[in-house]
């Protein structure tokens, strides 16, 4: 029983609500967002590994070139202890929207989507930074929300499943050599941008293309901001990874699709192991 300052119980239901959130976690696009927020905002772009592709594959009949070609994205992401602008690629899709959203703000690969996007909003529920929330506190599917016993162990499962999977990848499929992109400055990002146009020309594409169209939106918009100085004051580290996204997939394109086609044997069958782990979470959750 809760006594309030005399020793006397609460009898207000109103306080008692603040004080034990009884409310469920649920994701309801078209009531407590604008419809799947986290499927097209740039703060929630997740990073995928080659297991989220190959298993979306298995679903969709996709080949995961025609992913990575046609949905794929680079995913850019700055790690504890690394310099200011240096950043690791990894895989990741498109996010405005996610190519997999349906038009009635429902996942079309909800059984097989990314490890990332199962763990979210979870992992920020179970994590006690105060700054990861504040990140988030425009989700109301997460306010004064409290998690079952079984969403707690698929968050805490789910970081293991994802720390393993980035295990994979930096064994198999970057071969322990990650690939890093430094822009310690904007004259940095524009250099990269010149070299992402010459790979792309190298590849027939010209500004017409979907994925170089992409990229110049980005570059014009990283020129706005330089022109107008907001670049100097309060530059959202998500916008500014936004931006430098398309610019690193169409540098890299050539070279992860490549990368693609001599995939390890051995590296699938580790993928699909963590698939089934997956897979039995999902069902025990539910």
């Amino acid at each position: 029983m809760f006594l309030d300052s005399d020793n006397k119980p609460f009898k207000s239901k109103i306080i008692l609500e603040k004080i034990m959130p009884q409310k469920k976690l649920k994701c309801s696009p078209k009531k407590l967002c604008q419809g799947a927020s986290c499927c097209k905002d740039p703060t929630t772009d997740p990073s995928l590994s080659l297991g989220d592709y190959i298993r979306i594959s298995d679903t969709t009949g996709e080949s995961i070139g025609k992913i990575w070609r046609e949905k794929g994205n680079a995913s850019v992401s700055s790690q504890r202890g690394m310099p200011m602008g240096e950043f690791i690629v990894t895989l990741g899709l498109l996010h405005d929207p996610c190519p997999y959203l349906s038009e009635d703000y429902r996942c079309k690969v909800y059984s097989a989507r990314p490890l990332g996007c199962a763990v979210f909003p979870l992992h920020l529920l179970i994590d006690s930074s105060p700054q990861l929330k504040t990140n988030y506190k425009g989700y109301q599917c997460i306010r004064d929300v409290s998690l079952s016993e079984g969403q707690k162990r698929l968050g805490q499962e789910l970081r293991i499943l994802l720390r393993e999977s980035a295990e994979i990848d930096f064994e198999f499929f970057w071969k322990k050599e990650p690939i890093y992109i430094s822009t310690q400055t904007t004259a940095d990002y524009f250099s990269l941008a010149s070299q992402a146009i010459e790979a792309q020309m190298s590849l027939g594409r010209n500004k017409n293309h979907p994925r170089v169209k992409k990229m110049l939106q980005a570059v014009f918009e990283m020129q706005r901001i330089v022109d107008t100085r907001e670049v100097l004051n309060g530059f959202a580290p998500d916008s500014y990874r936004a931006l430098l996204s398309p610019v690193v997939y169409c540098l890299l394109e050539k070279e992860i699709a490549d990368r693609m086609k001599v995939v390890d044997k051995s590296a699938i069958d580790a993928y699909r192991k963590i698939d089934q782990r997956w897979y039995e979470l999902s069902r025990e959750a539910h």
